[in-house]
């Protein structure tokens, strides 16, 4: 069975929060979905959300669900 974890928040950046460490720590991160609101210019803004786990898993699969488009 694949773990799943859901983070919910809009203030970037994530990295202050223990959280983060602690599943970088204890899994290992194939692909990560963020649910957004579509917005002009949003997928500049989404590396913010992405980086801090894009940097422990290079081969990371990162996916968008866009509401309002």
């Amino acid at each position: 069975m694949k773990k799943q974890i859901f983070l919910m928040g809009g203030n970037p950046p994530i990295t202050k929060y223990s959280i983060v460490d602690k599943i970088i720590l204890s899994s290992k991160i194939e692909r990560i979905v963020i649910f957004t609101v579509f917005r002009d210019n949003w997928q500049p803004y989404m590396k913010k959300y992405t980086e801090v786990f894009q940097s422990q898993f290079p081969n990371l699969n990162t996916d968008y669900l866009l509401f309002g488009h």
